[in-house]
């Protein structure tokens, strides 16, 4: 639409403008993650090392099994 209306104007108006740009952001996620295993945290955690500061682990808890439920 835009290079439709950028044309009809320089038609018609012998005149036409855009403006075009590149505009930078940066997108934050955050995810959770539950009940992995210790291979797949070790995955996670190589990935978030290997990301060069772009990721980061924020948190990290380790459940204990349940002694009494044995």
């Amino acid at each position: 639409m835009v290079l439709y209306a950028f044309l009809k104007d320089g038609l018609l108006q012998k005149n036409g403008f855009v403006k075009v740009y590149w505009e930078e952001f940066d997108k934050e996620e955050k995810e959770t993650y539950l009940g992995l295993s210790d291979d797949q945290f070790a995955k996670i955690a190589f990935d978030v090392l290997s990301s060069n500061g772009s990721l980061e682990i924020i948190e990290h808890t380790v459940n204990q099994p349940d002694e009494m439920a044995a």
